[in-house]
């Protein structure tokens, strides 16, 4: 039996429940839920630095402006969709969502050389 510590769900599209963050408090099976604010980063306000295609899926390095980490770059990695879908997408959310309404990204790295690696890896496995 397992025990997520560390939750974090839900995308900006309104489709999923509210995000929620769960922590263990001292070391006893307490669990404290608090939530956590929307809007960071904005998915209506993105810039698609860089893209790479294989097979129809793709890396892509965005940046969020809002976003408080790694100066506002995520590294996103996307099935079935090209990079002008991408650039041209009105609403680009870095979250998993299932939602048919959006784009949304199968897995994420870090936005780092090594992360831009690995994630051209994992597209090129898919």
């Amino acid at each position: 039996m397992g025990l997520g510590l560390f939750k974090a769900s839900g995308c900006s599209c309104g489709n999923e429940p509210v995000r929620t963050v769960e922590r263990v408090v001292e070391k006893v099976v307490a669990v404290e839920v608090t939530q956590v604010p929307k809007g960071n980063p904005d998915p209506t306000q993105f810039t698609v630095i860089r893209a790479v295609a294989d097979k129809g899926n793709v890396v892509a390095m965005v940046r969020y402006p809002d976003a408080k980490n790694y100066e506002g770059l995520k590294i996103l990695v996307y099935e079935g969709t090209t990079p002008n879908d991408l650039r041209t997408a009105q609403f680009l959310d870095p979250h998993f969502c299932e939602s048919n309404t959006h784009i949304s990204p199968v897995a994420r790295f870090a936005p780092t050389p090594e992360g831009w690696k690995r994630a051209v890896l994992f597209m090129r496995s898919l």
